[in-house]
């Protein structure tokens, strides 16, 4: 068998070291600019409230200051039963999709029950009568979701469930509220809101009407907790002072590991 010469085999590499050198180097990944608004972005999330009639009434009124606001609401969700709708799971894609500078929370009201699993975790259910466990874990959701929510920047704002008129509701609500506000102050991200504060009467009663142009306007339907429109308007007059007034967290938002962004497209938004 005839050999290559070493000659010809010297030309051919002498001949390609200039298209090696020429070829270009591969590009460096671009870094993720900062999105440029003319509108800061405010995220408004909950559960049939925001949904409905209040979710209806503070969109418009902080999209006069200013804002450009989304409003992603899903009745009768909550923290307790991600096997339903899990906030936690959904939150990060949301959060990383619309980098907000504000977010506005309200959940708690549908949470009076077992707690399931968080998705992706073997736990067994914790009923609500073994307070001690249920109360611990519902601290430990409520964290999570506050650092996921603070954790492009945002500053949050976690409205409590309403005052309400059955007494089952109102004595769950003594439960879960304070959880809630202990979880939120102890993350030293978000602003906690008592708007169970905000609908109640100095003896402890829900306000359950308001006068309006001389006539007495039920604030709530015959279920004695979902708003009614004046129900919602009354409540955002009251809450938008605080929440335009409150001062932005300086803690630093630190997200767990397994706290993954869910692939998909936004969905239900109403901009």
């Amino acid at each position: 068998m005839r050999r290559s010469s070493p000659f010809w085999f010297s030309l051919a590499l002498a001949l390609a070291l200039p298209v090696l050198s020429l070829a270009a180097p591969p590009k460096a990944p671009a870094a993720q600019r900062p999105v440029k608004r003319k509108k800061p972005f405010m995220f408004i999330m909950g559960d049939s409230n925001i949904w409905g009639h209040l979710g209806r009434q503070m969109q418009p009124s902080f999209e006069k200051m200013g804002w450009r606001v989304y409003r992603r609401g899903k009745p009768y969700s909550g923290l307790a039963r991600p096997d339903f709708f899990d906030w936690i799971k959904k939150s990060p894609f949301l959060i990383k999709s619309l980098q907000p500078e504000a977010v506005v929370i309200m959940l708690g009201g549908n949470d009076a029950q077992v707690i399931s699993p968080l998705t992706g975790e073997d736990a067994a259910l914790i009923p609500w009568e073994d307070e001690a466990r249920w109360v611990a874990e519902y601290e430990r959701r409520v964290e999570r979701l506050v650092a996921v929510l603070a954790s492009g920047g945002a500053t949050v704002y976690w409205l409590s469930p309403t005052n309400r008129k059955p007494i089952y509701a109102r004595a769950a609500m003594r439960r879960i509220i304070p959880a809630q506000r202990r979880a939120v102050e102890r993350t030293g991200l978000a602003v906690f809101v008592d708007t169970f504060e905000l609908t109640s009467l100095p003896n402890g009663d829900y306000i359950a009407s308001g006068e309006v142009n001389g006539h007495t306007i039920p604030y709530r339907y015959l279920d004695g907790i979902h708003l009614t429109p004046p129900g919602a308007v009354a409540l955002r007059e009251r809450l938008l002072p605080i929440i335009a007034t409150c001062r932005v967290p300086t803690a630093v938002a630190v997200v767990e590991p397994d706290v993954l962004i869910e692939e998909g497209p936004v969905d239900v938004l109403v901009p």
